[in-house]
């Protein structure tokens, strides 16, 4: 598999994938596990479960892992580009032109048909991935319970918490799991010379040494913020916000922050885009800086996935890790039908007719296999003709 079909898969996702993060996860699962099958649902979930341990844009990290699991790093970068790319343009052309969006109400009749979109296949993703990591009772308690924590805790750590709790539960409770034989496959691209050291080093040295050249040029300084910001969200682009704020300080108003975060959700692709228009409004070398806070905030990510993946594949192999991704899966899947009820729900059903649309959406998702841009053109027509 090459970097550029790669590319073109993601860019095609970036354009459509409405929703925030876990709609992204499961447009990704949708795309690359059933259509394509160029992961299995194991392998899949190892990802996820990877990607929500660290601290980043955690639909991100997935597409830059599905990227360096198929081709290596240029896979991983060709992912990320493309997924970015559309939401990249479309958060600069705010900066330049947002008096206009303004006037354009036919784009929130689509945004919002976009929106129902994301609450079937999210739905879809739930179901598909709770009967492969929910199969039995444990796993459906420990699920359970991670979504009501996450719905009645309203805090950025509960997620985190959720997992580390999970994962012990797992080791402790779990005695049928044997290691995933998938995961043998798990790190084939970096079989021939391992990056982790590297990458885990670089990491390191821009957290640590950053700050003490921050001083030097404001671009210096404006690449620190957002690294670092990147560097300590953990829950994804809704908790980015007020570490933005913190961060930032007097350099952006609260109003500038929250029409970057609104933005940001009304466009498809990741939500820690909003650092592009942040960082476009914070200069007047415009496109440089968008760029410069775009790459800041999510090389974090990027980095530790490239540092841990590799090991992450081989130590799954062993019974007491895959013990606890058992659990880690399982409450994987609570966290996401957390977001499902308390973001994507409320956010994307307003009527009667959305709840149909979306009846509709689901049968013709699971039951008829529709592919993704068809149900995508779909549930826009209904949804404008409604």
């Amino acid at each position: 598999m090459t970097a550029i079909t790669i590319f073109k898969e993601f860019l095609l996702l970036g354009c459509l994938s409405f929703g925030g993060p876990a709609a992204h996860i499961g447009f990704f699962r949708r795309r690359f596990v059933e259509e394509l099958k160029w992961l299995s649902d194991r392998e899949y979930g190892d990802m996820v479960a990877l990607c929500h341990f660290l601290p980043g844009p955690s639909s991100s990290q997935v597409g830059f892992s599905i990227g360096l699991r198929i081709a290596g790093i240029p896979g991983a970068c060709a992912a990320f580009i493309g997924f970015t790319a559309p939401s990249f343009l479309i958060m600069l052309g705010l900066v330049f032109g947002s008096e206009l969006v303004n006037q354009m109400e036919w784009f929130y009749a689509i945004l919002h048909g976009l929106k129902l979109v994301a609450v079937i296949v999210v739905f879809d993703a739930i179901v598909s991935m709770g009967a492969v990591f929910c199969a039995e009772k444990r796993t459906r308690v420990i699920a359970a319970t991670a979504c009501a924590a996450v719905v009645f805790f309203n805090s950025a750590v509960i997620p985190l918490l959720c997992i580390l709790i999970s994962a012990l539960l797992g080791y402790f409770l779990s005695t049928e799991v044997n290691p995933s034989k998938e995961a043998e496959t798990a790190a084939r691209p970096l079989e021939q010379g391992s990056h982790v050291g590297f990458a885990l080093i670089i990491f390191l040295l821009l957290l640590i040494g950053l700050p003490l050249l921050s001083h030097k040029s404001d671009d210096i300084e404006l690449f620190t913020t957002f690294f670092q910001v990147g560097s300590f969200v953990f829950g994804g682009g809704h908790v980015v916000l007020p570490l933005l704020q913190s961060s930032l300080g007097d350099t952006v108003g609260n109003e500038q922050l929250l029409t970057a975060y609104a933005a940001a959700q009304a466009v498809p692709g990741p939500m820690f885009t909003m650092a592009t228009y942040l960082g476009g409004i914070s200069s007047v070398n415009t496109v440089f800086s968008a760029l410069t806070a775009t790459v800041a905030i999510f090389l974090p990510g990027f980095l530790l996935v490239l540092a841990l993946q590799h090991s992450w594949g081989q130590i799954s192999q062993y019974k007491a890790i895959a013990s606890a991704i058992w659990g880690i899966n399982a409450s994987v899947v609570g966290i996401l039908a957390a977001a499902f009820f308390t973001f994507i729900v409320p956010d994307g059903l307003r009527s009667l007719p959305d709840i149909f649309i979306c009846l509709l959406g689901v049968v013709a998702l699971r039951f008829l296999k529709l592919p993704i841009v068809l149900l995508i053109a779909i549930v826009l027509g209904l949804t404008l003709v409604a």
